[in-house]
């Protein structure tokens, strides 16, 4: 059930945005903004500020979400500017994509540090700060629900940050501060073709239906007001991640996950 008048009213809300850049980043940047939120916006891009320029009221912070200095510089810049947070939203994410005892160490150790200790350090700096009535959104992924074969990197640390999520809900629940987990299906993002590939032909086709039939990042933000808004708990984003959650579950999606992993193999 909603918490009554949690997060109803945006305008002047204190809203700070990983991964803000361009894709859902940016996307929830526009639609808060519209709103008359307040926006702290954060990418390890320089782009990023110039999304900021482009809005009534928002601020740059250029670094990369997996520098725990930065993230609490990022949180004694929020306190003393603005007396705290009131909504924050750990969206930045990378991704690998391949076999995954082809990935090399280094890439195992960036994933890890963006996707899961970006999260644990965005929300633990920004966290004690934040004010009653506040909001902790974590995008995870269908990613974080279903597993698949070639993305078993970006699984393991969006499953990570989906159960983060639901262990801090209750330990938040005092403090007036909700927590909701985002787990958006395919989406219209340049994710696949910046990540670090090991079958870039493969990546490369994923890359082509994701921006061709994935969700908007427009309506992925949409979600996530509407869920800020509701203090939803989980919310599945898209059409393919009801489904692809719904056949996971009736134990139907493995086998066929098998059998195209094994004909790729073949």
């Amino acid at each position: 059930m909603a918490s009554c008048g949690r997060m109803d009213r945006l305008a002047s809300k204190v809203s700070v945005i990983t991964g803000a850049a361009a894709g859902i980043g940016a996307a929830l940047a526009r639609q808060l903004a519209e709103a008359g939120a307040h926006l702290v916006l954060v990418d390890r891009d320089p782009a990023v500020a110039q999304l900021a320029a482009s809005l009534p009221s928002a601020e740059a912070h250029i670094f990369d979400v997996g520098d725990p200095g930065a993230q609490r510089a990022l949180a004694d810049a929020v306190a003393a500017r603005h007396g705290g947070a009131d909504l924050v939203v750990a969206n930045a994410g990378i991704n690998v994509h391949g076999l995954f005892l082809e990935q090399s160490f280094e890439d195992l150790e960036r994933i890890v540090r963006v996707n899961l200790l970006g999260v644990l350090y965005l929300v633990r700096a920004l966290g004690p700060g934040m004010r009653r009535g506040g909001q902790v959104v974590v995008v995870s992924s269908l990613a974080g629900r279903v597993p698949f074969p070639y993305q078993t990197t970006y699984c393991a640390t969006k499953y990570a940050v989906r159960g983060f999520a639901a262990a801090l809900r209750p330990e938040l629940t005092p403090r007036g501060i909700g927590v909701t987990a985002v787990m958006p299906g395919a989406v219209a993002t340049r994710l696949l073709e910046t990540a670090s590939s090991y079958d870039r032909s493969a990546s490369a086709k994923m890359a082509e239906l994701m921006l061709r039939f994935g969700a908007s990042p427009e309506r992925v933000a949409a979600s996530i007001v509407q869920a800020i808004r509701a203090d939803t708990p989980e919310v599945l984003v898209g059409w393919d991640a009801r489904l692809a959650t719904r056949l996971f579950e009736r134990g139907l999606l493995g086998p066929l996950l098998g059998a195209a992993t094994r004909a790729r193999s073949g």
